[in-house]
């Protein structure tokens, strides 16, 4: 990666001005775990950047960029739960379970670029929040990578382990999300 194409990674949506050292684009969790591992540098895990509050500009730091871990690892119909990587973005993630007759109802506005970690990360709620509530309540196990380099699944009751934290207790690689079986809505306009 060029220094030009690095500057990109100095900033998220908040427009806070940072200093990024290097990017790495893992593939796996096991090239996380050996990333944190093997560094000394103060780490910062980014999924897509849209984030307001500036969680993601680094401070001299390693950026761990989770979008090429976009994968669906396992779907279960008859459990209704999908088992997805961190780097996955939620319209696409729903444009393929859509195509299987099933949905994840969280509806964030950014749907187009925010990523399940980032989302995980900051327990985010999207406009449906009254009805459906935020990602906790949808999750039922989160997989990431501690400050040691050790692998961690958290059950439905350690969740708060990682999700809502900002990625301070570790870098999420996974999630077990419940979905549901696609719901017609439409509205309508009165003048």
């Amino acid at each position: 990666m060029i220094r030009k194409e690095i500057v990109a990674y100095n900033t998220d949506a908040s427009r806070i001005i940072g200093k990024v050292e290097k990017v790495v684009f893992p593939k796996n969790t096991k090239e996380v775990s050996e990333i944190i591992r093997i560094t000394n540098m103060d780490i910062v895990p980014r999924g897509a950047g849209t984030g307001f509050e500036g969680g993601v500009v680094p401070n001299g730091s390693l950026v761990i960029d989770m979008t090429k871990m976009n994968n669906i690892i396992s779907f279960s119909p008859s459990k209704k739960t999908i088992v997805v990587e961190a780097g996955i973005i939620l319209k696409e993630l729903n444009e393929k379970l859509i195509a299987k007759g099933y949905e994840f109802p969280i509806d964030l506005l950014n749907k187009g670029v925010s990523s399940i970690g980032g989302m995980i990360a900051t327990n985010a709620s999207g406009k449906r929040a009254m009805k459906y509530g935020s990602i906790r309540d949808w999750l039922d196990e989160i997989e990431f990578v501690n400050g040691k380099g050790e692998i961690i699944k958290t059950s439905k009751a350690d969740l708060m382990d990682a999700c809502g934290m900002e990625g301070i207790t570790g870098v999420i690689t996974s999630a077990k999300i419940r979905v549901l079986p696609r719901i017609s809505r439409s509205f309508s306009i009165f003048q």
